[in-house]
């Protein structure tokens, strides 16, 4: 009984899933997944996190690139420029489309898209449509 106790503590007390969380930012951004990258909330579990935080949620961009969460592994994405679109409006700056929101308020998923809800500089052609990426 306590070598099953001593084994319980030792697997689930060093549990950690930053190799997962890498793989993920990975994939998003060998496959150009702007939402994925810069909007997705991830949630880093690792015994030895800053502040002895037990978790820590941050997108991709955010563990890419805060010194604190190097140690991880979690690369940056070059090719991803989270913060850099110059043309705001839906659909012909962000490349985005007017739609009606889902329940939650949320961008209904297309396939197996991720899909975000975002503020433009422009209006929509009815109200209480959202611009949708």
């Amino acid at each position: 009984m306590v070598v099953l106790i001593i084994g319980f503590i030792l697997f689930f007390g060093t549990r950690s899933n930053a190799e997962d969380i890498k793989e993920q930012c990975n994939v998003a951004c060998i496959s150009n997944s702007v939402a994925g990258y810069c909007d997705l909330p991830r949630n880093l579990i690792a015994s030895d996190l800053p502040n002895d935080l037990e978790s820590k949620s941050g997108t991709c961009d955010f563990f890419s690139t805060s010194k604190e969460y190097l140690k991880y592994g979690i690369n940056k994405c070059e090719k991803i420029k989270c913060h850099e679109v110059i043309d705001q409006t839906c659909v012909t700056g962000i490349k985005g489309s007017w739609e009606t929101p889902q329940a939650d308020g949320s961008c209904a998923q297309k396939g197996e898209f991720l899909r975000r809800k975002v503020t433009p500089s422009d209006n929509p052609p009815e109200p209480g449509m959202i611009c949708c990426v």
